[in-house]
């Protein structure tokens, strides 16, 4: 089944999604998806969110069905059904070139990983983190050494792996990001991340710091829902409603002292 987008804005931007999560090496605008990962269990998933890059609307709030993945529902039995030990990310890459800002990821967070934290990763590091995870997103997409997945045959597919296999994530990735990176892309399931976009700021070789670009929104997740959502801005109206309130309370208070 695939993944039902509810925000139908954010669904007509997607377009169409490959077979497999699209790691931006020939498009340069890689997809999005989303790893749950259970230590304690020993299960990590893996669900295509079928959205590129640069049609993420990171002013709109969304979500997404998880029970649309066809492995959630096993991954979920797996790690005991009930994320109380699971950690997530949500994550795309794509890499053209070896020029300034060719590495890009849009990366999510725990609250408390600052700007500063991610900007202190050196670009050649940070290049580095982005190969070995397309070497990953290659051996995912063919579903090599998974216990259960659709990747290669459904478009937004997914895919659950055991650890010691050449899929689990934090055998695979995370351990090596975490000696790349300044920072975890984990946040913990009970939990909102944080949103952003990294890139290279210098070549892929270089040590110059990378850049980060926080998004509006920041995502959680449920044993049904990811969820992406953008805090409410008051219109132009309402903060003219506020301000006359405030001024009709500091007019009161103003005869009141008067009077006394």
């Amino acid at each position: 089944m695939k993944l039902k987008l509810i925000a139908l804005a954010a669904m007509l931007a997607a377009g169409s999604a490959n077979a497999a999560i699209d790691n931006g090496k020939l498009s340069g605008n890689g997809e999005m998806f989303l790893v749950v990962n259970d230590a304690v269990a020993g299960y990590s998933f893996v669900g295509d969110l079928g959205i590129a890059m640069d049609s993420f609307n990171g002013a709109v709030s969304q979500s997404f069905n998880l029970n649309g993945f066809s492995q959630w529902g096993s991954f979920m039995t797996a790690i005991g059904g009930n994320l109380n030990n699971a950690v997530f990310a949500v994550l795309a890459q794509d890499s053209l070139g070896s020029t300034a800002g060719a590495d890009r990821m849009l990366v999510s967070t725990s609250s408390a990983v600052s700007e500063a934290d991610m900007e202190a990763t050196k670009s050649n590091n940070f290049a580095s983190a982005a190969t070995q995870m397309n070497t990953w997103l290659d051996s995912l997409n063919n579903n090599t050494n998974v216990v259960g997945g659709d990747m290669n045959t459904v478009a937004n597919g997914s895919a659950y792996s055991v650890v010691g296999s050449g899929t689990y994530f934090d055998d695979e990735i995370q351990g090596y990001i975490k000696n790349k990176l300044t920072y975890s892309v984990y946040t913990d399931a009970n939990e909102a991340a944080k949103f952003g976009m990294q890139v290279t700021g210098g070549t892929q070789s270089s040590l110059a710091a990378t850049i980060y670009t926080p998004y509006a929104g920041s995502f959680t997740v449920d044993g049904t829902t990811l969820a992406y959502t953008v805090a409410a801005v008051p219109e132009a109206e309402t903060y003219a409603m506020m301000l006359a309130g405030l001024g009709l309370v500091g007019f009161m208070v103003s005869r009141r002292r008067n009077a006394a």
